[in-house]
């Protein structure tokens, strides 16, 4: 096909240099990943579904989703979906961490509790990197480093990060993204993914993944 190179994100039929610079440097610096970790492609909660169908691998005893409360709607519907899809009661699976009564935000302390309180029995960390009405920025890393804490391997990092604060490599594994809210393209505008490399190469569902060497 071309415009593919060996080593790069798949980019279809158009040469790299045919993409909007904006999102090419928004999705190669802002986020600080290898080229062959990242693409621009489809609409967000298309890419939220196919990294949830790629690597929420539910069992009996491990299948919780935790994430914020108040998260864009439609991140909460994917959720919701991906729950009952693997036979689930999303009351049960989705986990939402709420902010105190009488504040508007979440305290790191009440989201590292959660995890914590749930621990074995949860599948996915599914966060924001800034909440879209608060305007929240969550400290990612204390967040990552508590589920890596209690066994869990799939985190996940959800928009707006990379058009809104660069961040360094957190140990996340798996991303996506959007561009209407702060690139301002409006609906249905281009969505980005991000797959660490690492995970990409793990044999954990039947979705494959293109990935440079």
């Amino acid at each position: 096909m071309a415009g593919v190179r060996r080593g790069r994100p798949l980019q279809g039929r158009y040469a790299p240099d045919a993409l909007p610079q904006v999102l090419v440097t928004a999705e190669r610096t802002g986020r600080r990943a290898l080229e062959s970790e990242v693409v621009v492609a489809n609409t967000l909660t298309t890419n939220l579904h196919l990294l949830m169908a790629s690597f929420y691998m539910p069992s009996k005893h491990r299948y919780k989703i935790i994430m914020e409360a108040g998260a864009f709607p439609s991140d909460m519907y994917a959720m919701e979906t991906q729950a009952r899809w693997h036979g689930f009661d999303p009351d049960k699976a989705v986990i939402e961490v709420a902010p105190r009564p009488g504040e508007e935000t979440l305290r790191t302390e009440d989201i590292l509790a959660t995890i914590q309180q749930h621990g074995d029995s949860i599948a996915v960390v599914m966060f924001s990197g800034v909440n879209y009405y608060t305007g929240q920025f969550f400290d990612i890393k204390a967040i990552t480093e508590q589920a890596q804490c209690v066994g869990i391997r799939w985190l996940r990092l959800l928009p707006p990060l990379a058009t809104c604060r660069p961040t360094p490599r957190l140990g996340v594994d798996f991303a996506c993204w959007c561009s209407y809210k702060y690139l301002n393209s409006g609906p249905g505008g281009p969505s980005g993914l991000f797959v660490h490399e690492n995970t990409a190469m793990t044999p954990i569902s039947p979705v494959r993944w293109l990935v440079g060497p």
